[in-house]
């Protein structure tokens, strides 16, 4: 039997929400509560999973990226369990969380990918890194890359409305929480700290537009265990390094650390540059060399009054306006997103009309740590871009 209604509310409603379970996904959990599994369920789910193992030939990923039998017995025991999978998601995950029991556990983590929703199913795959049983954990592993591969590459379809311009990416119709796996980098025992980097290479591999996230969040480690003393460490950071790559240049399983470390570092730059456009106006500067490379760039430009010039004209509607014009952009300044002949107005409601109000204004933006928005004219009409001072 399962749990009464009002009981299985309450055990739902003691786990908390995934914000607070945060440190509870990074491996690996102390799982020490005496939770009540589903009875009728867990025992079709025992069943199932038993042939399953005892008769692995009949088994197979279908076309939903689940793993199924084609066992009558399993069949017949999937059948009887189907009906009570729904809106058991939230029961699983508490099992899989907090049980102290490691067959119901892995029972639970065995009907995860028999929930009918896809969401559900890539929400509970972000819990497998934390399990403490590695057998457990990796037999997870195998079963999420299966149903990966069929969903994670699925976009989130426009509205037939919709006028989008060429070339706009789509975003993930689902999606999954990487740090759990991004985790498995930083802890002690090299076995897991190659699976968490085989199993992040395989994200890589089947959604290229995860590298960002990945070189981001996990580059650092990254390059220490380009450096691992552990063999299998190495072949696997080079691999991931190989897969993050947005060109797709070779690299050999066998490249040296620092030739790994350099294509990292060449991959970062490409992928998450110092001067990032956001959308259309909007930028952000990230603290490193480059920035600090582009801010020693516009002070020695303007102590010598080299970039323009000062500028007079009037709109299209006879408005008169004021300021410096930018006749000349060396980089890395010309990664502003500031075109030639525009003549700059204001910066943070400053008005400026030589290089030196200019760079007084930026640097008092800069002094407070706040946003930069600089106001222009450009071809009669009036543009404003906004730079946001990401701070270390």
């Amino acid at each position: 039997m399962n749990p009464p209604l009002p009981a299985l509310i309450a055990l739902l409603l003691s786990v908390p929400p995934l914000a607070a379970q945060y440190e509870q996904l990074r491996p690996f959990r102390k799982p020490d509560r005496n939770i009540v599994a589903p009875a009728e369920l867990f025992r079709g789910l025992r069943t199932m999973r038993a042939l399953a193992a005892s008769d692995p030939a009949r088994v197979r990923v279908d076309e939903d990226g689940r793993e199924v039998s084609d066992h009558p017995a399993w069949q017949a025991a999937w059948k009887e369990v189907r009906p009570q999978m729904l809106r058991q998601a939230g029961h699983l995950g508490a099992i899989l969380l907090e049980s102290n029991n490691p067959e119901d556990r892995a029972l639970a983590a065995y009907a995860v990918f028999l929930c009918p929703d896809v969401q559900d199913i890539c929400h509970l795959i972000a819990y497998f890194p934390g399990e403490p049983v590695r057998a457990l954990r990796e037999e997870g592993y195998r079963r999420a890359l299966a149903f990966l591969r069929v969903h994670l590459p699925k976009n989130r379809p426009w509205p037939k409305e919709a006028k989008v311009p060429e070339g706009t990416p789509q975003s993930p119709l689902y999606s999954l929480d990487l740090d759990p796996y991004i985790a498995l980098l930083s802890v002690a025992d090299p076995v897991d700290q190659a699976q968490g980097l085989w199993f992040l290479r395989e994200l890589v591999r089947i959604r290229k537009d995860i590298h960002r996230t990945i070189v981001n969040f996990a580059g650092a480690r990254l390059h220490e265990l380009l450096a691992s003393p552990d063999a299998g460490v190495r072949r696997e950071a080079v691999a991931l390094v190989a897969a993050l790559d947005p060109q797709g240049r070779p690299l050999a399983d066998d490249a040296g650390a620092k030739v790994a470390a350099a294509r990292l570092e060449a991959i970062r730059i490409e992928l998450l540059p110092p001067i990032r456009r956001i959308g259309a106006g909007l930028y952000e500067l990230h603290p490193g060399d480059a920035r600090d490379r582009l801010v020693e760039v516009a002070r020695e430009a303007a102590k010598t009054d080299s970039l323009g010039a000062a500028q007079e004209g009037r709109l299209g509607g006879g408005l008169y306006y004021r300021g410096y014009q930018l006749r000349r952009l060396p980089a890395p300044l010309d990664q502003l997103g500031l075109p030639l002949q525009a003549v700059l107005v204001r910066v943070n409601a400053t008005p400026v009309a030589s290089a030196a109000e200019v760079q007084q204004a930026v640097e008092a933006a800069l002094a407070r740590k706040g946003p930069i928005l600089v106001e222009y004219v450009h071809e009669g009409r009036e543009h404003a871009i906004e730079y946001r001072v990401i701070q270390p």
